[in-house]
């Protein structure tokens, strides 16, 4: 919506008095629209940098980012917000099938190896682009170098470091993915304890 709807809604507001509008349900509207507004001041030219602005910095920073869960629990109408919830529910299936086998093609991509370094280069380019496009999707790829058996899982032990030795990773398998924060595969690993 324009910067002129809102300059109306905002007069609109103005307007009326308080006791007509209904109270303090009213005066949270009229605040809520003053902060848009006061969003929206900016030129448009500077809107859109804004915007995106805006965009990358919830994308690149996840202790920011809004999940779409949080925003649909705002939704009034609860038909609506049902609605809403299931189809939430459907994408997010897709997203945690997709982002597995989107890590396991990583994980292939990253194994590959070559004798020319312009491709060495091309392939390590690609591979960060694939996993700044996961994250951007609230999908976290696990590959840690210590142990943590919350987020990995060891599918051979190996005996031989001394009692009370924190177990040390000998060689990852597969990564393990979260999406949207939940934990949706563990990272595979053989480990030396």
């Amino acid at each position: 919506m324009g910067k002129k709807f809102w300059i109306q809604m905002l007069n609109f507001w103005r307007r009326i008095p308080v006791e007509e509008k209904g109270g303090r349900e009213d005066e949270r509207i009229q605040k809520e629209v003053e902060q848009i507004l006061k969003i929206r001041h900016s030129s448009p030219e500077n809107e859109l940098k804004n915007d995106e602005r805006g965009i990358a910095d919830h994308v690149n920073s996840p202790s920011k980012r809004l999940r779409v869960g949080d925003l649909t629990h705002e939704i009034h109408e609860e038909d609506v917000r049902e609605l809403v919830c299931d189809r939430i529910e459907q994408i997010t299936r897709r997203l945690e099938d997709w982002g597995v086998e989107m890590a396991d093609s990583l994980a292939e991509l990253d194994s590959l190896r070559s004798d020319d370094e312009f491709d060495v280069v091309q392939l390590k380019k690609i591979c960060a682009e694939l996993r700044r496009q996961l994250e951007s999707l609230d999908c976290e790829l696990i590959d840690l170098d210590e142990w943590n058996p919350e987020k990995q899982r060891a599918i051979r032990v190996e005996e031989g470091l001394p009692t009370g030795s924190t177990p040390r990773i000998t060689r990852k398998v597969s990564l393990g993915l979260c999406v949207q924060g939940r934990l949706v595969r563990k990272q595979e690993v053989y480990i030396k304890k």
